[in-house]
C-alpha cells in the first residue's frame, strides 16, 4: 500500500494532466474511515481497475450514490 499522498507509476500518468487548485483542495473536509480488511481489498482493486487512488474511488462511489439517489447538490 502506498503512502498518503502518493501514487504508482499508473497512477501518476493518469493524474499528470491535472492541476489542482487551492480552492478545490481547501473545500475538502478529512476523516478517518474504518472499513474491513476485505471491503478494502476490493477497493483498492476497484480503484486500481479504473486507474484512480483509493481516496479517489471512494469519492466517485459516494458521488454517484447522492446523485443517484437524488441527493446530490451538484447538477
Amino acid at each position: 500500500m502506498l503512502g498518503q499522498g502518493s501514487y504508482s507509476c499508473i497512477e501518476y500518468r493518469h493524474l499528470a494532466h491535472l492541476k489542482p487548485t487551492i480552492s478545490n483542495e481547501m473545500s475538502k473536509k478529512k476523516f478517518v474511515l474504518r472499513v474491513n480488511e476485505d471491503t478494502m481489498k476490493a477497493l483498492e482493486k476497484w480503484a486500481a481497475d479504473e486507474f484512480r487512488s483509493i481516496n479517489g474511488q471512494i469519492e466517485y462511489i459516494l458521488t454517484e450514490a447522492l446523485r443517484k439517489s437524488g441527493r446530490s447538490t451538484k447538477h
